[in-house]
Formats: structure tokens, C-alpha cells, sequence
């Protein structure tokens, strides 16, 4: 799920890399904010997502998620452009570790003990008013009208390319795939990987003002078209169940 995200989001921001007019912008989108919004996913949003259509191990599955959090993958993707440089100090291993250690710990304990295992297993539960609640809050409306059409259709984009790409590769895989599709959002803490990256390479100050809108616009899109977009595909998913089991209850008459 994570390498899909990341993956649809690389190729659509390459696209617009090599399509976008003398201003650099595509679609009146920049490339930047294209890649930012696309591979960075919002895990509150996901947590409260599956916590409704998925299993236990997919809400596990947010602490491998949250390694797109951050700056890191738009570098990535950036870098095998050749648009990044090298940047010194691009990959944090810091950051990477403090993401892997829970996992591995949780990994150790869970499997040394079995009551350990049942009572960690109902913190993913708990989480997920607090990650709803906060998304709520950090929902703000102005990011919409700052970030223009082009941050509406960013995150229109991101929701129906990176949603149902997941959706589909889950469903190839005979997985679920509202669990693939979940991740079709853009997170908060996106809209700060423009100025992170100008940081790292003066090239693209000139962008990150408007970049910096269009992922906020983004994050407050993609927060409310994603669930809807969620139950579209659930009771899609849902009918054409019902019609299977009919066919077989006829058949079997």
C-alpha cells in the first residue's frame, strides 16, 4: 500500500514535470505540490477508515504507513528525476528508526506473549476518536479558498488516482480493497514538505508559496471526499455481493 501510494504519486508528478507550461505549472498545479500531496497520506483518516470497513491487521498496518509521513518520499521521488541534487541529509535515520523500534518491539512482545498481544491489540481502538477528533479540528476551510480550483482538483485527483489504484491492486490481490482505497488522502503535516524542501534546494523557492496552499487545499479536500468516495465504493462493493449470492442461491435451487 505504501509503495502503490508513493508510486502513483511519483509517476503523476513526473508527468506534470514534463508537461508543464513556461510558468512550470500543470494544470495550473505545481509539480511539487503534485508529489507532496500524492505520497503523504493522512493515518488519522485511515485508522478511522478501517477501523469501520477493515480487520485488526490493517489498522496494524498504519505503523508501516506512517513511514511516508514527512518530506522523505517527495526527495525520493524528486532525486530519481534528478530535480533533488543531492541534498545532505535527505534521509534522517532518526526519523526511520523511531518508526521501525514500535513495530519491532510490538512484533517481539506480541509474539512472546499472548495476554501482551490481546490488551496491546485494543489501543488501535482507542486511538481512533482522538485521530478523528483532531482531524476535525485541523480542518480548516480558508486552506480551500487560498489554495484555488487547482488545490480542490489536487485533492480530488489524489483521492480517485491514489485511492482506487489501492482499491484495485487490493482487489487483484483478493484483498479488501476499501483497505487499498483508504489511503487515497493527503496528510496534514504535507502542507510543511514544500518549505522543506526548498530548504534542502534553493531551486524551488520560487514555488513554495503557491505549492504550500495547494497541498493544504488538498489535506481539507481529501478529508471530505475521501470517506464519501469510501461508502461509494463499499455499497458498490455490497450489491454486487448480494447479486453473487443470489445467482448462487439460484443456481443451487
Amino acid at each position: 500500500m505504501l509503495f502503490i501510494k508513493w508510486l502513483v504519486g511519483a509517476v503523476v508528478g513526473l508527468i506534470a514535470y514534463l508537461f508543464a507550461g513556461a510558468d512550470g505549472l500543470f494544470l495550473g498545479l505545481v509539480p511539487l505540490a503534485i508529489i507532496a500531496a500524492m505520497t503523504n497520506s493522512n493515518g488519522g483518516l485511515y485508522m478511522a477508515i478501517v477501523g469501520q470497513y477493515g480487520k485488526e491487521d490493517d489498522k496494524a498496518a498504519y505503523s508501516l504507513l506512517a513511514l511516508n509521513d514527512g518530506p522523505f518520499l517527495t526527495m525520493v521521488a524528486l532525486s530519481i528525476f534528478g530535480a533533488m541534487g543531492f541534498v545532505d541529509g535527505m534521509f534522517s535515520v532518526i526519523s526511520f528508526i523511531s518508526v521501525l523500534l514500535p513495530i519491532v518491539i510490538g512484533m517481539i512482545l506480541g509474539n512472546l506473549d499472548s495476554d501482551m498481544r490481546e490488551f496491546l491489540a485494543k489501543g488501535s481502538d482507542m486511538l481512533i476518536p482522538f485521530f478523528a477528533f483532531s482531524l476535525g479540528m485541523g480542518i480548516d476551510f480558508g486552506a480551500i479558498v487560498k489554495g484555488g480550483l487547482s488545490g480542490v482538483l489536487l485533492g480530488v485527483a489524489t483521492v480517485f488516482l491514489t485511492g482506487t489504484a489501492g482499491y484495485f491492486v487490493f482487489k487483484i490481490l483478493g484483498w479488501n480493497p476499501i483497505v487499498g482505497a483508504a489511503e487515497g488522502s493527503t496528510a496534514g503535516n504535507a502542507v510543511a514538505t514544500p518549505a522543506a524542501i526548498a530548504a534542502a534546494n534553493a531551486s524551488f523557492a520560487n514555488v513554495v508559496d503557491l505549492a504550500t496552499v495547494q497541498v493544504a487545499a488538498s489535506t481539507v479536500t481529501t478529508a471530505i471526499l475521501l470517506p464519501l468516495y469510501i461508502a461509494f465504493l463499499s455499497k458498490k462493493l455490497e450489491k454486487k455481493n448480494n447479486s453473487k449470492n443470489t445467482v448462487k442461491y439460484q443456481m443451487g435451487s
